[in-house]
């Protein structure tokens, strides 16, 4: 950690040889002592010239790196030279600095102690910080012991027998089957510009005149545009193609990557065109272009159907003959420039086979209105009354400009997943005054349990019946769909509302209408879009291609930095350099947010499914922890190389962004106030941390290791201890999931379990284990692993057995009557920190279990395993050569 501070020194007198300072300047541990004139000439008729050797002493613990600079603000005392270094300065000791102070003093003018100013740079000793370890901890010693052994529960043969048998379940490579590329003899159209681009035109739209110049770069379409102005609509779009009949549906993709300019920028967007034989157009799926790099866009069910912002009347869908993109710059100035991509467009009609899908939710307002809300959007003061109309929803707007926009929303109701895309509909009917004006628009609104947003769908009301119901459906709504926007924290896995947002679209305030809504659906679609594999019901590790694979959560079928952290984690103790260098792979290529609000930090949560789009961008900060700690070890086990191998330099670039790395939308993933780790950087959430998120032991040897900030880290590591002890429960030693930051047990709106003993804290006994054998010995954290033995003994004693959730206070879950594999294994991890002779049955619970298999394989599994791994000995510490 690199220490500085300014200091101003008196060379009030050159006579002598040596300099010394009534009162010594100091910063921390050093301080100036002397200075001793070792040459001085005369180099001009009025100015001196001399070179001085500079002693320091340190009257605190020993520092490294000592860097001194001098400069001076006076033109009569002019720095020649100044840089002056020390390796290193041992408590109590006094050093001369390597080089000299070089000054020339003009004897002409005034020159004051007050006009040279010291810079004085140091970094503590590292070694320091592992002389505070326990003499006879692990990281000093390096005996790890092997408690079923010690205990009499099993042989050094069985433990070691057991330990691979376990990796070998859980991390057996479960291949990828080749995603096959676009067949374009299957395709109704398909482009991949190997040819060149003819029949692709450009033409600004709705009067603009911004123009474009196309060319085939790599293979691609590029787009050249002139930008005109901040209202123009480029369109570029390929005409006269064969006839298409898309009555039953089509699914168009394509791939689009956009100069990082516009991302920047953040206003342009692009909806696709569709054409019919007589050139009448079609808009569809509005899509903010936020996103860096090359994205892949499907758009499936493209048909009579489809949710158009516009469609020309007469549309005729047995005769599509052209197909385009309008991309819109909505504001964005002229000097935000820069090429477009367009590669790989196909239109492919469906097959006959029907995917079925699960109806997830559904509304028939049979029996009340009671969970429908209004929201008033984008700051208008449209006034809206909801009512139930013969088993109808009724909404009646009181209109107040022609800018007015509202949504009307059902919220929190079960979660529903769906990663694998869900069909939503609604039965509404329109006032023949709004049909009839066309200038009102709709659009689809998604809320997950956290109420983040997403909108899609956005379409003219022009091309509806008028009092009458119609069906507006919205399929394949799910990560892969075109948003008009959606919150990048979107949890595609928990879909808890849906409504409709009315916009008036330019309306006049006078055209006025009540609108109904009946049968509101979601039905979530069982069909994946991603490669079929072999499935496992015991492994969790997924191949992806040759070089990448993940760790799999079954249960929520996603992937999350927790086990990709973890499985890192594990395979360097596990001594499996191949599959390590296939999660960090995949890590770094899926995972790693390129831009945006996280850039840098890794997405807590993506699609199990190809392309693994983001479900949840922002970051779970229990993930960097463990992708540090697993990126040091496997530097210190196997060394580095380059790229994304530089395992150091990729861990301390974690390090630093933990500490430093916040844009105007997060907060630090470290809170400055407290040094503790946060629970999320989102801030529409409140700050508090997550007990089991507290590592003292990863901190102290980041405090060893890292290539700065090494006193925080120490400093962080003597703060959670002293967390964990304000956060356990005084008797039973039990610890919430979440807790502010005081240690309170945290209550949320969105995690029913927040503030009791639940999934999270069960990993809490074995961050308390881990330091304590690691480096502290602490007898306080010995105490807080021996409340919750003596508590889970009192549990097996008095009602037969311990279970998975509890109050702090130690009252039981209704409902509950199972232990939970991952209670069970980092009990064991935690029991090896106490001597109560109920640890040993604890640790014998963990030999019985057998590792976890199925749905909930995933969470319990990885406990499971790390448990394994420490109470066998296989829990190390490895440093560097």
């Amino acid at each position: 950690m690199l220490l500085t501070k300014k200091v101003r020194h008196s060379l009030s007198s050159f006579i002598g040889c040596t300099l010394l300072f009534s009162s010594q300047m100091s910063y921390a541990d050093i301080l100036v002592e002397s200075l001793s004139i070792t040459k001085q000439s005369r180099v001009s008729r009025f100015e001196y010239q001399y070179e001085m050797n500079v002693t320091v002493t340190n009257d605190a613990d020993t520092v490294e790196n000592i860097a001194l600079r001098v400069s001076s603000n006076n033109v009569n005392g002019i720095v020649q030279s100044s840089d002056l270094t020390l390796s290193s300065l041992g408590s109590d000791e006094s050093a001369i600095m390597n080089g000299s102070l070089v000054l020339i003093v003009n004897r002409r003018g005034t020159f004051s102690n007050n006009d040279l100013t010291w810079d004085i740079q140091y970094d503590p000793a590292k070694g320091n910080i592992a002389d505070t370890f326990s003499e006879n901890s692990a990281y000093h010693t390096g005996v790890y012991p092997n408690f079923f052994v010690e205990h009499g529960i099993a042989t050094e043969e069985q433990v070691t027998t057991k330990l691979q048998s376990t990796y070998a379940q859980l991390f057996e490579l479960i291949p990828d089957e080749p995603v096959a590329p676009v067949d374009s003899s299957e395709a109704e159209f398909y482009q991949g510009f190997t040819d060149g681009f003819t029949g692709w035109i450009t033409n600004g739209d709705n009067g603009t005149e911004v123009t474009a110049t196309l060319a085939v770069v790599d293979e691609a379409l590029q787009v050249t545009p002139t930008w005109n102005s901040n209202g123009d609509n480029l369109s570029v779009k390929f005409q006269q193609f064969p006839s298409i009949d898309i009555t039953s549906g089509a699914t168009i993709v394509y791939e689009m990557e956009v100069a990082d300019e516009y991302v920047t920028d953040g206003s342009m967007a692009v909806q696709l065109i569709i054409e019919d034989a007589n050139f009448n157009p079609g808009f569809f799926g509005y899509n903010a272009l936020v996103t860096n790099g090359r994205v892949t866009i499907t758009a499936e069910n493209v048909g009579p159907d489809t949710g158009f912002g516009y469609i020309a009347e007469g549309f005729d869908f047995t005769q599509v003959r052209g197909f385009g993109f309008q991309f819109l710059a909505n504001g964005k100035p002229t000097s935000v420039t820069g090429d477009i991509i367009i590669d790989e467009v196909s239109i492919s009609l469906p097959n006959e086979l029907e995917v079925p899908a699960e109806e997830a939710f559904i509304d028939t307002f049979d029996n009340d209105i009671n969970n429908w809300v209004v929201a008033v959007d984008n700051g208008t003061n449209v006034n809206v009354v909801l009512s139930e109309n013969a088993g109808t929803l009724n909404v009646s707007p009181s209109w107040h400009s022609s800018g007015d926009v509202f949504t009307v929303k059902y919220q929190q109701f079960d979660a529903v997943d769906i990663t694998g895309g869900a069909s939503i509909s609604f039965d509404v009917k329109l006032p023949a005054s709004y049909v009839n004006d066309g200038s009102m628009i709709t659009q689809l609104v998604i809320e997950d349990t956290n109420y983040q947003p997403g909108f899609i769908g956005y379409a003219s009301i022009a091309s509806h019946p008028a009092d009458e119901f119609f069906t507006l459906t919205f399929n394949n709504v799910g990560p892969s769909a075109s948003f008009g926007y959606v919150s990048g924290g979107f949890d595609f896995t928990k879909l808890s509302g849906v409504g409709l947002q009315i916009l008036a679209g330019g309306k006049v305030v006078d055209i006025v209408g009540d609108i109904q809504i009946d049968n509101v659906k979601v039905s979530a679609a069982a069909a994946s879009d991603g490669p079929v594999r072999v499935e496992s019901n015991t492994s969790l590790l997924y191949g992806v291609g040759e070089d990448m694979a993940f760790i799999k959560a079954i249960d929520s079928n996603d992937i999350r930095s927790e086990g990709m952290s973890y499985g890192m984690f594990i395979s360097v103790l596990m001594d499996d350099q191949a599959t390590f260098n296939k999660l960090w792979t995949f890590t770094k290529d899926k995972m790693q947010n390129k831009s945006g609000v996280h850039k840098d930090f890794f997405a807590w949560q993506l699609s199990a499914v190809a392309p693994y789009a983001p479900i949840a961008a922002n970051p779970a900060p229990d993930g960097e922890e463990f992708f540090a700690m697993a990126l040091f070890f496997a530097n210190n086990r196997w060394g580095s190389t380059a790229g994304i191998y530089d395992y150091q330099t990729e861990a301390n670039a974690i390090l630093h962004d933990m500490i430093y790395t916040q844009s105007d939308n997060t907060r630090l993933m470290m809170n400055p106030i407290y040094k503790q780790i946060e629970f999320v950087t989102t801030p529409n959430i409140d700050s508090f941390t997550d007990p089991s998120y507290h590592l003292p032991a990863f901190y102290e040897l980041w405090a060893l290791w890292a290539d700065a900030d090494n006193d925080y880290w120490h400093e962080a590591a003597a703060i959670s201890r002293e967390f964990l002890g304000k956060a356990a429960h005084p008797v039973t030693g039990l610890y919430s999931d979440y807790a502010s930051h005081d240690g309170a047990p945290q209550y949320t709106s969105f995690n029913n379990n927040s503030h009791k003993s639940a999934y999270d804290s069960y990993r809490v006994m074995g961050n308390l284990a881990l330091d304590y054998y690691w480096i502290s010995e602490s007898a306080d954290l010995k105490e807080l692993v021996d409340r919750q033995v003596n508590f889970f003994n009192k549990e097996v004693t008095t009602k037969g057995d311990f279970i998975a959730i509890y109050e702090v206070d130690g009252v039981r879950e209704p409902g509950i009557n199972y232990r939970g594999h991952g209670r069970t294994a980092m009990n064991a991890f935690g029991a090896t920190a106490s001597e109560n002779p109920f640890a040993k049955d604890m640790i014998e619970y963990l030999w019985q279990q057998d590792a976890p298999t199925g749905k909930y394989r995933y969470y319990d599994g990885m406990l499971h395993m790390m448990s394994l791994l420490h109470v066998s000995g296989g829990y190390k510490i490895y440093k560097p050569e």
